[in-house]
């Protein structure tokens, strides 16, 4: 959809001029070939196996695509990928205007029941980053605790997992961005 309304552009050179360089992002791309920062830092890939050993796994995405897969096709520095979260905590206007970013912590759903992957206390663990409440809801943004959770995190807080299990937490970021000052030069 954004390469067909803004005139044809790929997918990763619209990401480039409206996310990665106001955000200083220099180590992400959709295909490891066009960008030596994100080859020379390259994590193998690795699956646990049910007796917790890690071993070797096909990586995911595909490492040179063809297409830029939006949905899941990013490769990334960690000091990239929290720029994006810092950024939308920060809620300056940078990435996103500041209602988008409000719309994507507020509630979606009318009832958890259309989360029972995430409230199932099977399933649901890596959805939940591991916090066990009883109320949750969809934001635009991710999962959304509903509820104080005694010493682990406050009713609002946001999380999503993707595939490598890259989770990202809103509250975690929130406090490394806050204990430490505003300037995030150093990341």
């Amino acid at each position: 959809m954004i390469e067909r309304v803004n005139g044809g552009i790929k997918l990763g050179d619209y990401f480039k001029k409206h996310i990665f360089e106001p955000l200083g992002m220099t180590s992400t791309a959709f295909r490891p070939s066009e960008n030596e920062s994100i080859r020379a830092h390259l994590s193998a890939t690795t699956a646990r196996t049910p007796t917790g050993e890690l071993v070797a796994a096909n990586p995911f995405p595909p490492a040179n695509p063809k297409d830029d897969l939006g949905g899941g096709g990013l490769f990334s520095a960690p000091k990239d990928y929290i720029k994006v979260l810092i950024a939308l905590l920060k809620n300056e206007g940078t990435l996103l205007k500041r209602e988008t970013v409000d719309m994507m912590f507020e509630p979606q759903l009318p009832d958890s029941k259309y989360l029972e992957a995430v409230v199932n206390p099977q399933n649901g663990a890596m959805y939940r980053s591991g916090v066990d409440s009883h109320l949750w809801n969809f934001g635009f943004g991710g999962i959304l605790n509903m509820e104080d959770v005694e010493g682990v995190c406050r009713k609002g807080t946001m999380t999503w997992g993707g595939l490598p299990n890259l989770f990202w937490v809103s509250l975690i970021i929130y406090l490394l961005l806050f204990a430490s000052g505003p300037d995030t030069d150093g990341i």
